[in-house]
């Protein structure tokens, strides 16, 4: 059961540790881990259940913090195995009660459930709230109408739409080789999610492709920026793991390079594009709107208003370059176009019968 839990369960139940240490707490109860969920504010999919069910982030957390002030008998049973799989446990490190790993069994079992390989964050939260026998955190929860039946229904249904969606665009082989060493750079730098700091370093780590030719021609020194980027660069305080994950402000970067590769009419994103998304521009409603008040990190002090002007005519054309040579994929004819095609064809041959 350990091996199931996935990376962002496994960082759940570390931050529901820390929470136990910052409380001197030897043991670490079912409200450490649903408290340990909350805090992943990025996570889309408590967010979803949160907003389905009417409630904030805030006010569960008020209502869980609540339960900590009153220990159930539970809690005073330890556990001898921690879930996160770290083969160097101190005498210090606080140890799962009787309740939670109750909870990470019930998690485990709704990931049976809904037939995935690992438990999510939202298998645990479910479990959190569902309804059993004795004490437990799901009463404490009960006034805010946590439906656990509900969240479950609604969780497969994210779960299909996000399966169904496929994007549109696509790296091309040379961008896919920049993503990697800026994750080569993530994990380096100690942090667990791929930066715009990172993305950058990725495009410079070879410097023969066009969008790095067109930074030299629009006067900018290549050592200088790496170094600067380099120096931006903050531990997040996340544990790295093999998925690629990006920070807010590469997600937007990367997401203006969609739009950049969609707007030239590609079908595939260059490194010419990514590095048009990291240069400084307005925000649209969109990022605004998913942004949301957060803090999210770029790279615009790195450029002059005349170099990012100089950037933005220099790679017009480079990123449209930078796509050639990736297979493109033909493109495919409408089913009502055939079914003509076919019809057509088919009272042409009777015609010649009749004849």
């Amino acid at each position: 059961m350990i091996t199931q839990f996935s990376p962002p369960t496994r960082n759940a139940i570390l931050r529901a540790q820390n929470l136990a240490i910052t409380e001197q707490n030897g043991l670490v109860t079912e409200t450490h881990l649903f408290l340990g969920i909350l805090e992943d504010e990025e996570d889309e999919v408590i967010s979803a259940l949160l907003a389905v069910s009417g409630i904030s982030r805030d006010e569960a957390r008020l209502y869980a913090q609540s339960a900590l002030e009153e220990p159930t008998d539970s809690a005073t049973d330890s556990a001898t195995d921690s879930p996160t799989g770290s083969a160097t446990e101190t005498a210090n490190e606080p140890r799962l009660s009787a309740d939670a790993k109750k909870m990470l069994e019930l998690a485990a079992r709704e990931a049976h459930r809904a037939d995935t390989q690992f438990t999510e964050p939202h298998h645990l939260f479910i479990a959190c709230v569902s309804h059993r026998r004795g004490p437990h955190l799901g009463e404490v929860l009960r006034p805010l109408g946590l439906d656990a039946a509900r969240l479950r229904q609604h969780a497969r249904g994210l779960r299909k739409k996000r399966d169904l969606r496929a994007p549109n665009l696509k790296l091309t082989a040379r961008a896919e080789k920049a993503i990697e060493v800026a994750h080569a750079e993530m994990r380096a730098s100690y942090c667990g999610r791929i930066t715009v700091a990172h993305l950058l370093l990725g495009i410079l780590s070879d410097e023969s492709n066009m969008a790095v030719s067109s930074l030299k021609s629009a006067n900018c020194d290549l050592e200088a920026l790496k170094t600067k980027a380099r120096a931006s660069i903050r531990n997040d305080g996340e544990i790295a793991t093999p998925q690629k994950r990006f920070s807010p402000g590469a997600k937007r970067a990367l997401e203006r390079a969609a739009r950049e590769a969609k707007s030239a009419g590609n079908k595939y994103i260059g490194r010419g594009q990514i590095l048009l998304g990291l240069l400084p521009q307005p925000e649209t409603l969109g990022e605004k709107w998913r942004a949301r008040g957060q803090e999210l990190d770029s790279v615009d002090f790195l450029w002059t208003a005349a170099q990012a002007e100089a950037l933005r005519s220099a790679l017009g054309s480079v990123a449209v370059a930078d796509a050639v040579g990736h297979p493109q994929q033909k493109p495919r004819r409408s089913f009502s176009h055939r079914l003509s095609v076919v019809t057509v064809i088919a009272t042409l041959f009777w015609f010649s019968l009749l004849l």
